[in-house]
This record gives C-alpha cells, sequence and structure tokens, in this order.
C-alpha cells in the first residue's frame, strides 16, 4: 500500500489522502480516498469505485 497527497482539515484534527493498494498485478491495483484523525486513527474508506479516486482535499 502506498498513501500520497495528504490534505489536512482546517482544524488539523483530521487527513484525507489517496491509498493505492492490491495486487503486484497492475490491473488490480485499486486507488481510493480515505480519511483518519491527525493521531492515525479512526481510518476510514471514503470511496470504493472500480475507477481510480484520487485527489481528496478539505474544502471548508
Amino acid at each position: 500500500m502506498a498513501e500520497y497527497f495528504p490534505s489536512f482539515s482546517g482544524d488539523g484534527e483530521h487527513i484525507v489522502f489517496s491509498a493505492r493498494y492490491g495486487s503486484s498485478n497492475p490491473a488490480d491495483v485499486q486507488i481510493n480516498v480515505f480519511a483518519m484523525d491527525a493521531n492515525g486513527g479512526d481510518v476510514r474508506k471514503l470511496t470504493d469505485m472500480n475507477t481510480v479516486e484520487e485527489f481528496g482535499v478539505w474544502i471548508e
């Protein structure tokens, strides 16, 4: 798994990021957007598509 493009919430309490994971076969790789607490807890998958989902950002 590789995590990238982190974006912090305005209060710094949460992070949204993209993650690439799955098989070593490029055809089976998934890329989705996740969120978690800034301390690394409560990781939540925000997207679950058969397409590439990335570049999540906080907008307030």
